[in-house]
């Protein structure tokens, strides 16, 4: 597949189709969203196969209000020697024509827990890393977006001398019958049945205390 050109937007980067090897940005460092599969000459990363919530091209989460959602990323290493990638979770947004680029609300990227956000490879191996998605309680204004960020370590020798950033796009939306809030829930009913108890346990004791301490009054 050949690569579409690249433009600023918001501070990022917009992808318009895929780039293998990355994009030099300042001369150092290279912002690739994939619209498959993405890998440079040392690594990768994509949604795991069989991913449940996977879009294919990129994690599709169907959320409701403070109900976490699990799904998977697929990092592997294309080297002979061992590899370290950082993973981290940055804001990203969906441009006009739904092309994904980097930037945007930093609200989702709270939402989206990373299990691992330290991976060390083996030559030649891959690893899947697992995430959690859980969207407020109330819900939020969705669809929204975010994006895992795959960043190499550079201090081990024998990497190449040129820093690329690989990301995979994370959208979120409501399932068609979500509620706008969470529902309380057993362990919310108990919590409240037992602050209302602890309440009139207190009222009654105010009560009886000021009737303790009235005066007595004689005809």
């Amino acid at each position: 597949m050949s690569s579409a050109p690249l433009g600023p937007v918001l501070g990022g980067l917009l992808l318009r189709g895929l780039l293998l090897g990355g994009l030099l940005l300042g001369g150092l460092v290279g912002f690739v969203l994939p619209a498959a599969a993405v890998q440079t000459d040392a690594y990768g990363i994509a949604p795991a196969p069989g991913s449940l919530q996977s879009g294919g091209d990129h994690l599709q989460a169907v959320t409701r209000p403070g109900a976490a959602v699990h799904d998977q990323l697929l990092v592997w290493n294309r080297t002979g020697a061992p590899l370290t990638l950082d993973l981290s979770v940055e804001p990203a947004h969906l441009a006009p024509g739904d092309v994904p680029a980097l930037g945007g609300a930093t609200a989702p990227t709270r939402w989206v827990h990373l299990d691992q956000p330290v991976v060390q490879l083996g030559p030649h191996a891959d690893q899947i890393v697992s995430l959690t998605i859980t969207v407020p309680r109330i819900l939020p204004h969705l669809p929204a977006q975010a994006a895992v960020v795959a960043t190499p370590e550079t201090s081990t020798p024998g990497h190449v001398a040129v820093l690329i950033r690989l990301a995979v796009l994370i959208s979120m939306d409501a399932a068609p019958s979500a509620p706008s809030r969470a529902p309380l829930g057993t362990v919310g009913w108990v919590g409240l049945a037992v602050l209302a108890a602890v309440a009139l346990t207190v009222a009654a004791v105010r009560v009886t205390s000021r009737r303790g301490r009235s005066p007595n009054r004689s005809d």
